[in-house]
């Protein structure tokens, strides 16, 4: 009798063995630290001010000699050592949107007019054991002139499933546009743009007869540009 009492308990046992994994797996796969911008995967560094600066000042040397000019070359020098500084400093220096060794240095990234690349990438990473589930960037090219952004280029969106994430049974669910438009600064129409992009992904709990209580998650990605060549990122 107590033998087939122990046996009517096994089934039982496992059932519950089972939802508790159950549980736990939509737990780890649910739950997760939230939107986090990759501060380390722009596209280029970011310029602080004194960098900025000594570009602005360097093209404004630039008006009136040329780089084949000796003089011109060390005067242009002069003023950008200090800002970018160190071994090497020459290939940290942003030249027409590419790196370049101290030879072809032409400073075009003054206040006045240029062209640069916005750069936004997010992710979500489970707190658990700090991995990346899912992650999602954007891009595009812009000009300015006189303080107006004369120029918006394609915008290129990318997302992307980690390998950690397909364990979890994570899915790319497309890029939607969000708000995005024209604003004013430095009393100039046109003078900023921004654009948001948000990337969505969506989870189940997978089985042979179907997809159980499905869910979702987004990474909110916006980017601002201004008409003196400004940048701003944000992720939400």
């Amino acid at each position: 009798m107590r033998e087939s009492t122990r046996r009517s308990r096994w089934p039982i046992a496992i059932a519950i063995a089972v939802l508790l994994l159950f549980a736990a797996y939509l737990v780890v796969q649910r739950v997760d630290s939230g939107p986090k911008k990759a501060e380390a995967a722009t596209a280029k560094a970011s310029l602080t001010t004194k960098q900025r600066n000594a570009l602005i000042s360097a093209s404004l040397v630039r008006v009136g000699c040329a780089l084949s000019n000796s003089t011109c070359r060390s005067k242009v020098r002069k003023i950008l050592r200090p800002a970018f500084g160190g071994e090497g400093w020459w290939t940290r220096v942003p030249v027409n949107g590419t790196r370049k060794k101290s030879r072809g240095l032409i400073a075009q990234a003054s206040s006045y007019q240029g062209c640069d690349t916005a750069y936004v990438e997010a992710y979500r990473e489970t707190p658990i054991v700090n991995l990346d589930l899912m992650k999602s960037s954007y891009n595009f090219r812009y000009c300015w002139k006189a303080g107006k952004v004369t120029k918006i280029g394609t915008i290129f969106t990318h997302q992307k499933v980690t390998g950690w994430g397909q364990a979890l049974n994570w899915h790319k669910d497309g890029v939607r546009r969000g708000a995005r438009g024209w604003g004013t600064y430095g009393g100039k129409f046109h003078g900023s743009f921004y654009d948001n992009e948000i990337a969505k992904f969506t989870a189940c709990a997978g089985a042979l007869t179907g997809c159980f209580l499905p869910t979702s998650k987004k990474l909110g990605m916006s980017l601002s540009v201004r008409g003196n060549g400004e940048q701003f990122s944000s992720v939400w």
